[in-house]
């Protein structure tokens, strides 16, 4: 999952999305987001709440500034490993 995160959480449209999952028990997922400063460490914290409560296994978190969006380092790259160690060939077709 990702998402551009705001000052106090997701913004509406991803708390709607996360509502709105079903079937998704036992899954798991990694989950990322971009910030302009360093807000995006609360958004990941309530999603990672929301989810579980879904019964959603979250596998890891990464948040990825301005600068790293626009110059992408090696985290990226742990990102991607990251992705495909969870999901198999179908994430993997999706990255």
């Amino acid at each position: 999952m990702a998402h551009r995160s705001g000052p106090s959480g997701p913004p509406p449209a991803i708390n709607a999305a996360v509502e709105a999952l079903s079937g998704c028990e036992g899954k798991s997922v990694i989950l990322f987001a971009t910030c302009g400063g360093g807000q995006a460490k609360n958004t990941l914290s309530f999603l990672t709440e929301a989810l579980a409560a879904k019964g959603v296994r979250v596998r890891g978190e990464f948040v990825f500034d301005k600068n790293e969006v626009e110059n992408p380092p090696a985290k990226i790259d742990v990102l991607i490993a990251a992705v495909k160690s969870v999901g198999g060939s179908e994430i993997k077709a999706a990255v």
